[in-house]
């Protein structure tokens, strides 16, 4: 499981500021504490079924559709993949005469394919279709429709699924069917974009949670073919009480298509500080990176300076002073976790 430890050391940082713990027993994870949505989801697997708008739904799933059935390694026909708006034909005409996977010569000797080609290619009076493409690809070449239209044979620059939609949302569980009227959903991830099943970000819109949760990370675990390491992982957190994120598991629909299974677990945001920590519109949340400065210890963004009301952050700069000059353990201890630390670095 890849935990994003610089989150973590924000959330050990809490303890300097010290904001006191608020959520509930869990029944399953004996002795430790979860949030409702993972505590009704363990031994159980809801259906969530996303209700996109016409037009998102049509562009994701078309760019999804193609991303498997152009790749390589699968190729499946799919018409509707080699007319979407990211492919010019009269130009993949152009470069598989270029790159000579179509052979001119054999074009030459037939009139009426040479004078298809002038008309595209020279006199530009012609738009190819669909049709007259394949046509010229399986009678001067070796090569079938999909295979030429693969994303690796470079007739096209093929432009990755994405989404970034206002929809609305169900979630079955048990028989019982319950709506969320508002959502925000996009691709999460970041390398696993690549990955031929993405994972997914859905923010719960509105001043209401469901059932304790605003923020649910749907992941693919295309990496993992036991599909469990991850929710062992957070699990084994919490029983060693260190704070983590939750994980249960859900089928996923968008409209009527089917995802797939996926690993649903909650995000490290100022809901998750409330509801774990009893911190309300928390500014105490950071993201680190080397990219946020130079600083010899921790180089950390305020999430919270993303709004127009923070535009500085005097007591994480203090924090950052007092460490550079403690010394001893000791002194550490006054004002940091030093034992909870340990222990999120030895596991």
């Amino acid at each position: 499981m890849k935990v994003n430890f610089l989150k973590v050391f924000s959330l050990a940082s809490l303890a300097y500021f010290n904001i006191k713990k608020s959520y509930a027993y869990d029944e399953f994870l004996a002795n430790t504490t979860r949030l409702e949505y993972f505590e009704m989801t363990d031994f159980k697997i809801p259906t969530i079924t996303v209700h996109l708008p016409p037009e998102d739904y049509e562009n994701f799933i078309l760019g999804y559709d193609c991303m498997r059935d152009c790749d390589p390694s699968f190729l499946r026909r799919n018409d509707a993949c080699y007319t979407a708006s990211w492919v010019d034909l009269d130009h993949a005409l152009e470069v598989s005469i270029e790159k000579k996977y179509l052979d001119i010569e054999s074009i030459k000797k037939n009139t009426k394919d040479y004078q298809l080609v002038q008309s595209v290619l020279e006199s530009k009076s012609h738009h190819l279709n669909l049709e007259e493409f394949e046509h010229l690809v399986v009678s001067h070449s070796d090569l079938s429709l999909e295979k030429i239209m693969s994303i690796n044979y470079g007739l096209y620059k093929y432009i990755p699924p994405n989404l970034d939609s206002t929809a609305s949302m169900s979630f079955e569980l048990d028989g019982k069917v319950e709506t969320v009227e508002k959502i925000k959903i996009k691709v999460g991830g970041r390398s696993t974009r690549n990955y031929s099943k993405l994972g997914y970000n859905i923010n719960i819109k509105g001043k209401k949670d469901f059932h304790g949760v605003k923020q649910l990370r749907l992941r693919s675990e295309v990496v993992d073919p036991t599909f469990i390491r991850d929710k062992l992982g957070y699990d084994l957190y919490s029983l060693i009480d260190l704070p983590t994120l939750s994980a249960n598991y859900a089928k996923l629909y968008f409209n009527d298509k089917y995802m797939g299974l996926f690993l649903v677990r909650d995000a490290f945001k100022p809901h998750w500080i409330e509801q774990n920590y009893g911190e309300k519109d928390t500014t105490h949340l950071y993201s680190c990176d080397g990219k946020y400065g130079k600083n010899e210890f921790f180089n950390c963004h305020n999430d919270a300076l993303e709004d127009d009301d923070l535009t500085e952050d005097p007591e994480w700069t203090k924090f950052i002073q007092r460490l550079e000059k403690t010394k001893t353990r000791e002194e550490l201890q006054e004002f940091f976790d030093v034992d909870k630390y340990i222990r999120w670095q030895v596991s």
